[in-house]
């Protein structure tokens, strides 16, 4: 569920198998969907690995109610001192961050809530060896609160005859004002100890296993021999990494920083049914939203607004084409500041391109450009109109070149609404 892409660029799209489709708008996922009558919008905001993220949420007049979900970041493990011959130096994992759950009424929620997603527990590194960092906390404005996951420790350098052990990070506080929730989860026990012998293959060390979370998975211990063990991350979001070990002759070891947290929101939205005889038209406010533009290159100067009108969408915005190439040129439907989701209905439709829009440019030339759209798809194509052009043929985005400026407007019946 929580495995998007790293470094996504904006306007990616992502959908797992039988899933939503989701969209990169640059700072966090976007998703949405609606059956004409209630709509779920998902936001998906990952946490830093190297700082704290904040993201303020805004209430939409139409909200019903809000599911918070999150966990917060892990600890860092402790990092393991050099060890002289004949020794071991060790540390402990880093905890997991607590998660919780909560399902608020749209009177609960003031008009805006800042969620700050607390930074993991840095990397550390010393030769004399150093205890890790607690990760910071995740919260939801005053309303939720999600402690960040526990430091490991730095255990004492033992001999290869030597027992000797250094505890795990420990478990969180309990989160605040979740309806469900469970504290970070600790690290395992660092063990040291010899099976047989007394070379460094002989020697059984057992580093402690990172703490985990419900939207993490944490690597266990394994036994080290004479090449020591270095410090594992984990996978998914506020998991603690294993402990490290130096093993006899090596150098001090780092402990590695714990993961990120990461807050998903679903908003569920009261969107009227389109019954003229029943009630009036619904009408939105026009608001912005970042399509996905293709054919016209990485676009600058995109300021695109949509709203809804009764079961129609209006679209009208500008964008600066980049680097434009021969592909066909589209920029994809959104609606209240989100995109995707949204097709044209086909029974509103003809079964071809249909006329639903103008656009104009910023170049001479006798053209007649036009804004296309066809059924069942989610996004606006072009045509250009000349003595020798069909415009009701789709162009590629090279027809209007590199640096242009277009400025359009559209209206489309949607599916559903």
């Amino acid at each position: 569920m929580f495995d998007f892409p790293n470094s996504p660029s904006v306007g990616q799209v992502y959908q797992p198998a039988g899933g939503p489709s989701w969209t990169w708008d640059g700072t966090v996922w976007k998703s949405y969907q609606t059956n004409g009558e209630t709509a779920i919008a998902r936001t998906f905001i990952p946490g830093s690995q190297s700082g704290a993220t904040t993201y303020v949420y805004n209430k939409p007049a139409n909200l019903r109610h809000l599911e918070f979900e999150g966990v917060a970041a892990g600890g860092s493990a402790g990092g393991s001192a050099a060890a002289g011959a004949g020794t071991y130096g060790f540390g402990s994992g880093g905890g997991g961050g607590a998660w919780g759950k909560k399902l608020f009424t749209a009177a609960q929620l003031p008009s805006s809530v800042t969620i700050t997603i607390g930074a993991p527990g840095a990397a550390v590194f010393n030769a004399a060896g150093i205890n890790g960092i607690d990760g910071a906390a995740t919260t939801f404005g005053s309303l939720i609160t999600l402690p960040g996951g526990l430091k490991g420790f730095v255990g004492s350098n033992i001999a290869y005859t030597s027992w000797n052990t250094v505890s795990g990070s420990g478990y969180t506080a309990m989160p605040t004002g979740v309806d469900a929730g469970r504290p970070g989860e600790s690290s395992d026990y660092p063990i040291m100890g010899i099976a047989y012998g007394s070379s460094p293959g002989g020697v059984l060390s057992l580093p402690g296993r990172g703490g985990g979370s419900p939207w993490a998975a944490t690597f266990p211990g394994t036994v080290a021999g004479a090449g020591g063990l270095v410090s594992n991350d984990g996978r998914g979001y506020g998991w603690g990494p294993s402990g490290p070990v130096s093993a006899g002759s090596q150098g001090a070891k780092q402990g590695n920083a714990g993961g990120p947290g990461a807050v998903m929101l679903t908003e569920y939205l009261a969107v009227a049914p389109v019954n003229d005889a029943v009630q009036p038209v619904v009408v939105t406010p026009w608001v912005q939203y970042t399509p996905v533009f293709t054919g016209f290159g990485t676009v600058t100067g995109s300021s695109v607004f949509s709203r809804r009108v009764g079961d129609t969408l209006h679209i009208k915005g500008r964008f600066a084409t980049g680097t434009a190439t021969a592909v066909e040129g589209r920029v994809s439907f959104g609606w209240k500041g989100i995109e995707g989701g949204l097709v044209a209905d086909a029974a509103k439709l003809a079964p071809a391109t249909n006329l639903v829009g103008k656009n104009t440019v910023s170049f001479s030339g006798a053209n007649d450009f036009v804004v296309l759209a066809e059924p069942s798809v989610g996004y606006l194509t072009f045509g250009a109109q000349s003595g020798t052009s069909n415009g009701l043929a789709k162009v590629t985005g090279n027809l209007f070149g590199t640096g242009s400026s277009l400025s359009f407007t559209a209206e489309v019946p949607i599916q559903g609404w």
